[in-house]
Order: C-alpha cells, then structure tokens, then sequence
C-alpha cells in the first residue's frame, strides 16, 4: 500500500514537471480569481456592522448596495426552544404580496416561522442603517451572525482539484492507448508468426526473414500498432548495433505481453542455445489464433450490449407512436 501511494505521487510529481506550463497557467488562474473574490469579501464586510459583544448589531446598506442579498442566521431561543434559521435579505423595491399563512406543528416551527417574517420586515425597511434586534414582541431572544463561508477558501481548493483531474484524466487516455496497442499487437501477433514461421520453413535465417516482415509493414499503406513496434526495432537494432532479439526482448518486457515475450524468448533460446523453432513457434501461432478468436468473440458480445439499449428506446418509440391513435380517442 505505502508503495502504491509512493508511486502514485512520484507519478504526480512527474506529470506537473512535464506540464509545468499547464499547471502554472491553472494556479495563476485560480489566485487571480481568489484575489477577485477577496475584493468582494472585503467590500461586503462594510455592510455588517457588529456590537459591543461581537455579535451582529446593524446593517450598513448604501443606496449603490441596494439589491445585493444579505446572508444571515439568526438563532433564537423562547421557553426552553432553540432553533436556527438561515435567511437571505434582499434589499430590493418589492410588492405587497401579502404573508402565505402556514399552519404549524410545534413550536419549533412557529418560531421559524416568526424569524422569517421578522426577516421579511427587515426587508422592507429603508435607510442606511438597519437595526438588527435582539428581542421579539414575545420575548424571543435573538442572535445574530454571517452565514456561510469565505467562497475564496473553497477556490483555493479547486487547483489541486483541477491538476487532479488533470492527471486523472491523462492516466486514462494513456489506458485508453496501452490497451488499444495491446489489442492491435494481439490481434496481429498470429500472423506475425506464420510469416516468420514460412519464411524459416524456407531456408532464411531469423534476420531476413525479420527484415522481409518489416519491410513489408513499412510499405504499407496503414501501420497498425504491431507494424509500428516491428518498424521501430529494426530501427533500434541499426541505430544502436544490438541483435534483433535483444531489442524485441528488451521491447517486450516494457510492453508487458506475456505472448509477445514468450515469441522473443522462442526466437532467443533458438539464436542462442540452438533450440528448434519450428515446431515451438507452430503451436504458439495455433494457440495466438485461438486466443483472437475469443478477444472477437467478447467484443462481439460487447457491442451487442451496447446495441441492446438503442434498440430498446426504438421499440418504445415504435411502441408509443403504433398506440397513440389509439389513447388519444379513448
């Protein structure tokens, strides 16, 4: 587990190295809009004004101020009953539509109720200075504070989130290719096989036969993810003096393709300790046939459970406009 978690962040380390660029454009992204919601902040704090206590004695809304919302929550407390109710003044011209009267079940509820019509009085108020009061008519007592947190604080949070999501999201695509090149390697390994096969069969030796293949790949029109990795290690072969089967080897195990490396390590004891091939590579190439034929099978399987839904909708459709002569004159 501690190995995982270490390789996950060495990972992460290297993916903002390689996307510096990316990952400083997204931190001065985010401090600009953290320094632009601090500017607010700092101008909505002129508008509470607090007592002696510390607690939220009066309102300052200037008539530039009028027609922003005012978070709140009042807390307030009669016969033993506390409660706490988060409103929002809006400081704005409205009409009289009169008070919905609501019935209710306990006395939590009409003190609710009663915060929210005092909040409503509130709002209808004019002047500058609103007088928040710590009393009601029927002695509730009242207190009252800012409701809700600093929005720069949350933005703060949304560049680790974001260069996450980054880095997620660049782990999958890398997925997404890993697997679409092991399903081209797979699905054209077999016939890499009987070509090589043939080619030994008649009288060539392993690198001829290698470069007969991949010349062939390389003058075709469509280079498939196999034809690529064949191109690229007789490439590597040249440019760095290896043999052919050190470089497939060494190919393989990056890979990570236990039927591409079991053909390199066929071809290596057949170079190296003089084993036969023929009949090794010839029952390989039977088994790599029977194991496409299963990955064909189970994608086959996978799109016809992807068909089953579209096909679904089109029924009901069908369905639907086949009975709506029918419902309509019923």
């Amino acid at each position: 587990m501690k190995f995982e978690v270490k390789q996950a962040l060495q990972e992460m380390q290297h993916f903002v190295r390689e996307n510096r660029s990316t990952v400083w454009a997204l931190f001065l992204a985010v401090l600009l809009l953290v320094a632009v919601q601090m500017l607010q902040a700092r101008g909505e704090n002129r508008i509470y004004c607090s007592g002696e206590t510390g607690d939220l004695a009066a309102l300052h809304i200037p008539k530039t101020a009028r027609g922003k919302s005012v978070p709140l929550m009042i807390e307030a407390e009669k016969d033993g009953v506390r409660t706490k109710v988060e409103v929002i003044l809006s400081f704005e011209p409205k009409t009289d539509k009169g008070q919905a009267v609501s019935k209710t079940t306990s006395a939590e509820d009409a003190l609710k109720a009663a915060l929210r019509a005092l909040a409503g009085e509130l709002e209808t108020q004019e002047g500058e200075q609103i007088l928040l009061p710590r009393r009601l008519e029927d002695g509730t007592t009242l207190r009252w504070s800012r409701s809700g947190t600093s929005r720069w604080i949350l933005t703060v949070l949304l560049f680790p989130l974001l260069t996450t999501g980054l880095y997620m999201q660049k782990r999958e695509k890398e997925k997404v290719e890993r697997k679409r090149i092991r399903d081209g390697i797979l699905r054209e390994l077999p016939a890499f096989s009987g070509q090589l096969l043939l080619l030994l069969n008649s009288g060539m030796i392993f690198s001829d036969a290698f470069a007969r293949i991949e010349d062939g790949y390389r003058k075709g029109r469509r280079q498939s993810p196999f034809a690529q990795e064949v191109i690229w290690i007789r490439r590597q072969a040249e440019e760095t003096g290896k043999s052919l089967v050190a470089v497939m080897q060494t190919r393989a195990a990056s890979l990570r393709l236990r039927e591409f490396s079991r053909i390199a390590a066929m071809i290596s004891d057949s170079q190296y300790k003089g084993v036969d091939l023929s009949d090794k590579l010839e029952s390989e190439r039977l088994l790599l046939w029977e194991q496409r034929k299963k990955l064909a099978e189970a994608k086959g399987k996978a799109a016809e459970t992807k068909l089953a839904f579209p096909l679904a909708l089109l029924l009901l459709v069908l369905i639907l406009i086949t009975a709506a002569p029918a419902i309509l004159q019923m």
